[in-house]
């Protein structure tokens, strides 16, 4: 086995689009980095540049620092398909299916919700990480930096919401935040998604230009498949998401359909920072709570497409997940 593509698992996992090094050697002072990030593509390094400016910084300005420089040209094809595209649909339509371009370790999913709004729930892919303080002030920068590009788009006026577990704000950080960015911040929810008002779904983007939308989507056709072709964690994923029934799930079936033994799928999953067991894991919870809380499911339902032929077993294994019971979380939501 080439020993490269052990590396590139183990990186891919952590890759984060150039655009976000140009962010950060705009935004950050260099007399507080440790290391060089001009270049740099690791998630884990930028991540660490970032903590290091907000032990010094209040974390509203260090947000806005690097949103305020996002332009068509920050994430190169990525970006400028997104502000050439028809309309505002169409620009998150791009967000999902070309998510993996940008990098910072989370997975995008489009949904409509009853009223029509678009809405894109977002979900850490991380592994281990889903509760920490460093996600939830990932997730918010990659939720404003969205915003900021929409709005853009839209002659600067949007009013979006974020609605999210947790924030790594206070009462009156997150109603300035609210009132800079034009996108609401609500916590106490069990999913952290970005809600779309309808009004805005259909709405022509002012920087809308068919042929240069053409040229860059078929980069980033090229771009996401080259990405997701290195990814065995993104691999993984796409095998679960195919299932309509994740009971057979195991690392067994995962390899086969890899084609590859289940030595050398656990080994790369060991580089890349997880296991098969745990990535498991982490998608039934995630399909658990899309399905409860957007999809509105009946636990029996959710129990048997999640594998468990009895819902004691998963309603023991949600309260593993979440802390809590199905029904409790369905109560807080209603």
């Amino acid at each position: 086995m080439n020993p490269a593509i052990h590396e590139f698992d183990h990186a891919s996992l952590y890759y984060a689009h150039l655009g976000w090094s140009k962010l950060y050697t705009k935004a950050l002072p260099k007399d507080l980095l440790k290391q060089r990030i001009e270049g740099v593509t690791d998630l884990r390094i930028l991540r660490d540049a970032h903590y290091q400016y907000i032990k010094t910084t209040p974390t509203i300005e260090s947000i806005f620092s690097l949103t305020q420089h996002i332009d068509p040209l920050t994430f190169d094809s990525f970006s400028l398909a997104l502000y050439t595209a028809g309309t505002v649909s169409d620009l998150v339509e791009a967000i999902c299916e070309f998510g993996v371009v940008l990098g910072m370790s989370v997975k995008p999913k489009l949904h409509f919700n009853l009223h029509g709004d678009l809405e894109l729930i977002i979900f850490p892919r991380e592994p281990d990480v889903e509760d920490s303080v460093t996600t939830s002030l990932g997730i918010l920068l990659y939720v404003l930096s969205l915003t900021k590009m929409i709005a853009d788009t839209q002659m600067g006026q949007v009013h979006l919401e974020f609605r999210t577990p947790a924030l790594p704000l206070i009462g009156s950080d997150i109603e300035e935040v609210t009132a800079r960015s034009g996108c609401a911040l609500y916590t106490g929810y069990p999913v952290s998604k970005l809600i779309i008002p309808s009004r805005y779904v259909a709405a022509p983007l002012s920087s809308a230009n068919k042929e240069i939308h053409a040229i860059h989507r078929a980069l980033l056709v090229e771009q996401s498949a080259r990405l997701n072709s290195n990814d065995i964690c993104l691999q993984v994923r796409s095998y679960l998401e195919q299932l309509d029934s994740l009971e057979g799930a195991s690392v067994v079936s995962i390899a086969d359909s890899l084609l590859m033994s289940v030595r050398t799928l656990n080994r790369r999953l060991r580089l890349a920072g997880t296991s098969c067991k745990a990535m498991i894991e982490q998608f039934k919870h995630q399909k658990a709570l899309y399905l409860l809380v957007e999809k509105h499911q009946s636990v029996t339902s959710v129990a048997l497409q999640l594998g468990f032929t009895d819902v004691s077993n998963f309603n023991r294994a949600f309260k593993r997940w979440s802390g809590e019971s199905p029904s409790s979380l369905l109560g807080r939501c209603r």
